[in-house]
């Protein structure tokens, strides 16, 4: 009994520490500049603009022709 709950224990700590790092490594792999209004995209950066900033959208689009991101599709 006591070997499955360290067994657990152990699990759940581990599964922890991978969910911590986890956002640091997928940042990584972005290509946006939060303090840039205009980003390097690989198909172009989303025409959209907000309305309480009145500052371009910073998302990348997905497919070559789009203009818009798919959170402003």
């Amino acid at each position: 009994m006591k070997k499955r709950i360290l067994l657990v224990a152990i699990s759940a700590l581990t599964l922890l520490s991978i969910s911590a790092f986890s956002p640091a490594l997928n940042n990584k792999s972005a290509n946006v500049d939060i303090n840039s209004e205009f980003v390097e995209c690989k198909y172009g950066q989303c025409y959209a603009t907000a309305k309480s900033t009145q500052k371009r959208c910073k998302h990348c689009v997905s497919h070559k022709g789009d203009t818009y991101c798919w959170q402003h599709d």
